[in-house]
């Protein structure tokens, strides 16, 4: 609101001076008569609400991206990417309405600004993660492996869930600026594709999924295997054991070829509720 106040100041002020300039070019007799001042602060106002206005307000959208994405990635290159990426996803009509519809989401993968929406954002995001084109959900996935590598807290969250916005944002500070950049564009698209809901979801793999399970365990070695198979059994696992079952899922994802199920096998990482 106020933006629109001193817009509004600002242009009624430009307007009264050059009206002021246009009615001594007329005259004595026509500036008495003459309209011109209140049309030309009336147009100022108008003109000023439809161009001027935006401008100030993208501008300022801008800046509050730009602060938030350099607390969160700590560099100036992953930062353009989080405002050239966010900047349309603010401005979405559709936002505020899909933010207000969401439940509490834990451990999700959005990294959004810091100003306690990061759930909801986490929520919409996941959802989004079916529409998104496999090579953008591989690469994800790879960004995610070397997360693993860098936090053991995040190793295991990421098998058993649970993993807090915080954390999230925690890790991704660390990783190298074209991993972020990979997470800032693929999450964003998710993000954005749920809104748009022009793209439809992907099925859900189905039987493919087991299939490439089985195929990925054969062929890992016998100490991931069997971190792997206990970690699905079940039953109760330290973090320890947990982050094991993650590294050796995320080292049997590499081994497998498209034919033999990766595609599906990554979706379903992706989307455990899918």
């Amino acid at each position: 609101m106020w933006i629109e106040i001193v817009v509004d100041g600002l242009l009624g002020g430009v307007a009264g001076v050059f009206a002021w300039f246009v009615t001594r070019k007329l005259g004595d007799e026509h500036r008495k008569k003459s309209v011109i001042p209140a049309v030309c602060v009336a147009l100022a106002v108008v003109v000023g609400h439809q161009v001027v206005v935006p401008v100030v307000r993208a501008h300022r959208e801008r800046r509050e991206l730009y602060d938030a994405g350099l607390a969160i990635y700590g560099n100036p290159g992953a930062t353009a990417a989080f405002v050239e990426a966010m900047a349309p996803i603010v401005r979405h009509p559709g936002l505020r309405a899909s933010l207000n519809q969401q439940p509490s989401a834990s451990g999700g993968l959005a990294a959004v600004p810091v100003d306690g929406m990061q759930e909801a954002f986490a929520a919409l995001t996941a959802k989004g993660m079916a529409r998104v084109s496999p090579p953008e959900l591989e690469a994800l996935f790879d960004a995610k492996r070397k997360l693993a590598e860098l936090s053991p807290e995040l190793c295991a969250g990421f098998w058993n869930g649970g993993v807090s916005a915080a954390q999230l944002m925690g890790g991704i500070r660390r990783l190298p600026e074209s991993d972020q950049i990979v997470w800032i564009r693929t999450t964003a698209a998710a993000m954005m594709l749920e809104l748009e809901g022009r793209t439809p979801p992907r099925p859900p793999a189905g039987d493919a999924l087991p299939k490439a399970m089985e195929k990925l365990i054969d062929a890992l070695p016998d100490d991931e295997k069997a971190a792997l198979v206990k970690a699905s059994a079940g039953g109760t696992i330290t973090p320890e054991e947990a982050c094991a079952a993650f590294r050796a899922l995320a080292a049997g994802v590499k081994k497998l070829l498209p034919p033999e199920g990766r595609d599906a096998m990554i979706w379903g990482v992706s989307n455990p509720n899918g």
